[in-house]
């Protein structure tokens, strides 16, 4: 059966993660990301994370990890599946409807605020990660539904984490919304 208490990820996202090496000539430490999937995050990993949607910084900044809400790799869940304009679209997010993802508020030029995935619709603009350096956005092209095996959430320290190239919160909505899709 499904897990319904998940609000996580699915292990096939992708995070980008920071890692350090060591020249042998001056024993100088180097600093590069690597894409790895969301399934091979441990603890202590440096992970790109967003930013707060009042930050006026568009740098994109590297979180330690220092927990999981939930880190089940067997477990069956469902996930909405975001397709974004964004330039990796053929690897959607999968998120499940209650975790957040910062989206623009209407009418403003760039407020974003965390919502529930389930309040994200196509042609809703969320914020993004165009590379490794800053933030950007992209807009909301097709959102469809998937069974996957694993769920896992990682917790941040900045409490906001880039997975598939959408920022998104560690946290999570426990009220449903008036426009909550049901």
């Amino acid at each position: 059966g499904l897990f319904d208490g998940a609000v996580c990820f699915s292990g096939e996202n992708q995070v980008r993660v920071l890692s350090t090496s060591t020249t042998s000539d001056d024993d100088a430490s180097t600093f590069r990301t690597t894409t790895i999937a969301m399934k091979d995050l441990r603890i202590g990993d440096m992970v790109q994370s967003g930013l707060p949607p009042s930050s006026n910084d568009s740098e994109m900044k590297f979180s330690r990890i220092y927990s999981f809400g939930h880190y089940s790799p067997d477990i069956k869940s469902e996930y909405l599946q975001i397709y974004t304009t964004a330039k990796n679209n053929n690897n959607p997010l999968e998120i499940t409807k209650d975790h957040m993802v910062y989206k623009k508020m209407m009418g403003t030029q760039s407020y974003y605020y965390p919502v529930p995935a389930s309040d994200v619709s196509i042609g809703d603009t969320v914020m993004t990660s165009n590379n490794a350096d800053t933030t950007d956005v992209a807009m909301v092209t097709k959102i469809q539904t998937v069974i996957r095996r694993g769920a896992f959430a990682p917790f941040t320290e900045s409490g906001t984490i880039v997975v598939s190239d959408i920022v998104a919160s560690n946290y999570v909505s426990l009220l449903q919304t008036p426009t909550s899709k049901k």
